[in-house]
């Protein structure tokens, strides 16, 4: 008799707007994944996936190691700002792009060590 009696007052409660009710399958459960590139530039706030009912809105946070630098997001969102809400209509992937000077040092060995761009080019095409 008691288990009859609780459900009919939640089920009164629910009715009346006193209770919010949240259906729990996998159809209103979406999935936010974050991630920092390169990743020891920066973490990101939420880190890893964090499930959001469907409608909701989530925050995400950028933030850059010493001499690192945050350019911007990709994936849902293409903000260059490091704090961004987006809407969870759907499963989202947002990934925090992170820039350091090393990354000039490696470009720069790197094309050193390169075929010289005049003699990679075609026959009768030119540098601009």
């Amino acid at each position: 008799m008691r288990k009859m009696k609780f459900r009919f007052i939640l089920l009164a409660t629910a009715l009346i707007g006193g209770l919010t009710i949240c259906s729990c399958d996998s159809a209103t459960i979406v999935k936010l994944k974050t991630e920092a590139n390169p990743k020891y530039c920066g973490t990101v706030t939420p880190p890893g996936t964090v499930k959001y009912n469907i409608g909701l809105e989530a925050k995400a946070t950028a933030t850059a190691n010493a001499d690192c630098v945050f350019l911007g997001w990709s994936g849902a969102s293409t903000s260059i700002n490091p704090t961004i809400t987006i809407t969870m209509n759907s499963n989202h992937t947002l990934v925090a792009n992170f820039f350091h000077p090393r990354m000039l040092l490696l470009i720069r060995e790197t094309a050193k060590n390169t075929v010289p761009l005049k003699s990679a080019l075609k026959p009768g095409w030119s540098r601009i």
